[in-house]
């Protein structure tokens, strides 16, 4: 199954997501889009931040890692098959992420 989780703009979150699809692509949204340190009472839960400001190939490599760990350390039922990187045509210094997960099952 693959997943466009976007990182820079909004999703509509719900507290009770229609099936399990709709909860894992919420689940990886608020993943990804939540720093370390800002959640008041969970500051490990998160990404690190890092790659933000940086040259885009080094912050496709960084972000790659980041989002591999934060997945292996809070969803670790989601295998990832593969992460690729495409350019915003209005803004080419943003990347979008395409994710590409799969259930461990």
């Amino acid at each position: 199954m693959t997943y466009v989780i976007p990182l820079d703009e909004d999703m509509e979150l719900t507290l009770d997501p229609v099936d399990a699809q709709s909860a894992t692509v919420q689940d990886l949204y608020i993943l990804l889009n939540t720093g370390l340190n800002e959640c008041p009472l969970y500051r490990e839960f998160g990404i690190k931040k890092d790659y933000l400001h940086m040259p885009v190939n080094v912050a496709r490599t960084m972000l790659t890692s980041t989002i591999s760990e934060a997945l292996d350390q809070f969803m670790p039922e989601l295998d990832i098959d593969n992460i690729s990187f495409g350019m915003d045509g209005e803004h080419p210094d943003k990347l979008k992420v395409i994710i590409e997960v799969s259930d461990d099952e």
